[in-house]
């Protein structure tokens, strides 16, 4: 039997706090993979001063296995690791990224409660390899945040080449998040248009075309109540919802109220085979809790086995625990054409 022997480097952090949680999430990252099944052994491994992953897969990797590896978020660079002498011996493997637009769309907006760019992208990467359709890098999908805020999700998706879709119902935050959509395609040169729909009693939707790809990119942010999901975009069903909930245990109702109206529209708004990807503060609600509500609910399965019960982490000094939850949607009577 083939055996690939293989040196990850772990993403580098500036902040110490960044840097724990990357090192604790990087291994289940591929373990939630693709590639997860066939990971036989891993550990942590330090080579000249770089801090790694020494993992050993059963196969050799395919082409497929490294258009997968280009979007990992957590390790930013791998190797085949060989012995030389009792010493390790690393070739890199070729993982240039190739981004649709510019990474800086995803890097350069800061603002109060931004989620970080790694963590984005990871949550990205969570739900797409959740979903049926993670056993090819090349297909286009579709992204919804609910809950978008000032767009890190949008734009972790778009410059990825997949069509994203964002909904929130703070005025000044969704003016500020397409101001920034239109500032940063003129001051990239990139060619765009742009569609602003009035939606009597719920709300507005802007509609960007972005040409960086063959068909354009699709970009909605809409402003409304997020129990309009389905009705503010008007758009094909999405293939991955991923959205981060307000932190603090004062939010507990407001998350519960959430889902309670939200769950619904969400669902409507998704093809069959979805997944969803939820990141709250289990100050809020606690992993069982939460999980409880959803299967409430209904109409979804949450993944509650390791790996994907491994990514609750630290933020900072309050927020200690951080969780992720994925869950698959179950066909139901929500479905129709299209779906």
């Amino acid at each position: 039997m083939a055996e690939e022997r293989l040196f990850a480097l772990i993403a580098p952090q500036r902040a110490t706090l960044y840097s724990e949680w990357v090192r604790q999430l990087a291994p289940y990252e591929w373990l939630a993979s693709p590639l997860g099944p066939h990971i036989q052994t891993w550990a942590y491994e330090t080579i000249g001063g770089l801090e790694g992953l020494h993992l050993v897969l059963d196969r050799d990797l395919t082409e497929n296995d490294l258009a997968l590896l280009r979007r990992f978020a957590l390790t930013v660079g791998v190797f085949r690791r060989h012995e030389r002498r009792g010493m390790p011996w690393l070739e890199p493997l070729p993982l240039e990224r190739n981004y649709v637009l510019p990474r800086t769309m995803l890097e350069t907006r800061r603002y109060k409660g931004k989620t970080n760019e790694l963590l984005t992208e990871l949550m990205l990467n969570l739900a797409w390899f959740a979903s049926p359709w993670s056993a090819d890098p090349a297909v286009r999908l579709r992204v919804i945040d609910p809950l978008c805020g000032g767009g890190t999700t949008l734009f972790g998706a778009l410059i990825r080449g997949w069509d994203a879709f964002g909904v929130d119902n703070d005025v000044r935050t969704v003016d500020t998040t397409v101001a920034y959509i239109k500032h940063f395609l003129r001051t990239c040169r990139v060619k765009h248009e742009v569609e602003r729909s009035r939606l009597r009693g719920i709300g507005q939707r802007w509609t960007f075309h972005i040409k960086a790809a063959e068909p354009p990119l699709t970009c909605v942010v809409a402003r409304g109540d997020t129990g309009y999901t389905f009705e503010l975009l008007a758009s094909p069903k999405a293939h991955i919802l991923v959205t981060d909930f307000p932190y603090g245990v004062q939010h507990r109702g407001l998350v519960i109220d959430i889902l309670t109206r939200g769950l619904h529209a969400w669902l409507r708004a998704l093809r069959k085979g979805a997944t969803l990807l939820l990141v709250w503060d289990q100050r809020t609600l606690s992993r069982e809790e939460l999980i409880h509500l959803l299967e409430g609910l209904g109409e979804v399965e949450p993944l509650d086995d390791p790996p994907w019960n491994q990514f609750v982490h630290p933020v900072d000094r309050v927020i200690k625990r951080r969780d992720i939850l994925v869950l698959r949607r179950r066909p139901s009577d929500v479905d129709g054409e299209g779906a």
